[in-house]
């Protein structure tokens, strides 16, 4: 039941500077409630997580950005939900405390890596001068 509540408020993390007319701090619970997810839920209630998130995602792209939604559009977005998920799952098997250790650093970098291959693969072209502010 908590990881539900967990999905929940990372869902509303999303939401809740749009819904409030407000700016947000470019933070979302996003990264650490999927791992806390996959890590309490069998693997195929990843699908529910999954479905959350795509339901905010539709929402934000037509409602708040006022822009057509195309699915392929989401298709990696929605892979990275997955794969974070099953991430927590593997990890809850981990005894150790180092496995934990690089989880949510991972989790927070892996969206602009896989979502922006090319201004990533510049970035380190250019030595990764900027990358504090950029991601």
């Amino acid at each position: 039941m908590t990881a539900f509540l967990v999905l929940l408020l990372a869902a509303l993390s999303r939401l809740f500077p749009h819904v409030m007319h407000g700016t947000g701090y470019n933070f979302t619970a996003v990264g650490g409630g999927l791992l806390f997810f996959g890590s309490r839920r069998p693997r195929w209630q990843a699908l529910i997580a999954i479905a959350v998130l795509a339901v905010t995602d539709i929402y934000l792209t037509t409602q708040v950005y006022g822009y057509p939604f195309h699915v392929r559009g989401y298709l990696v977005t929605w892979a990275w939900y997955g794969g974070v998920c099953l991430l927590g799952g593997a990890l809850l098997h981990k005894e150790t405390t180092p496995a934990w250790e690089p989880a949510s650093p991972w989790a927070c970098r892996s969206t602009p890596m896989i979502l922006h291959p090319p201004r990533w693969c510049r970035a380190c072209s250019l030595g990764c001068r900027w990358s504090r502010r950029a991601w």
